[in-house]
């Protein structure tokens, strides 16, 4: 029961994400940064969608190589100077949060292993504990859901 409360959330969650690409409430010199990191989020989404449907186990090694670069693009040697990721760019357009904001959205990266395990609960994460032994949605290891479900809920009040 509980798990289908979070992945609701999730689901609710996403589609407000989906929204953030055409929004005009945030100040202009912020949204570029906005817009950035919600196509990666969506990305991401996209990923764990095709772990949940299996296509992305019938991928090709192309397909699987093109998605990688599309993933990881913004932070390879030649554009990481210009990745909000690198705390270089938006000096000038988002000023003293700049750095903030790029250790965000590095901490949002991080996602790309979730989507990639089938992973929607980050429970260990905070905890320390090694990636591997973290939990996917509907297996139950150890904690309980509430731990789980308000893991989840403090990470979209990030976004």
């Amino acid at each position: 029961m509980e798990q289908d409360l979070i992945r609701e959330r999730y689901d609710l969650s996403m589609a407000r994400i989906q929204e953030i690409l055409t929004e005009e409430t945030v100040p202009e010199n912020y949204r570029d940064y906005f817009r950035k990191v919600t196509e990666f989020i969506i990305q991401c989404g996209e990923v764990l969608k095709a772990k949940e449907d299996g296509s992305l186990d019938q991928m090709t090694l192309e397909e699987g190589r093109t998605l990688n670069h599309k993933l990881y693009a913004d932070v390879l040697p030649e554009n990481y100077e210009t990745s909000y990721t690198s705390g270089l760019r938006g000096e000038d357009t988002l000023g003293e949060v700049r750095k903030l904001l790029s250790y965000l959205y590095a901490e949002i990266r991080g996602d790309i292993i979730y989507a990639f395990e089938g992973r929607v609960l980050d429970r260990d994460r905070k905890r320390g504990t090694d990636r591997g032994s973290q939990q996917s949605l509907g297996e139950n290891t150890s904690g309980s859901e509430g731990d789980q479900g308000r893991a989840l809920l403090e990470r979209q009040r990030l976004l």
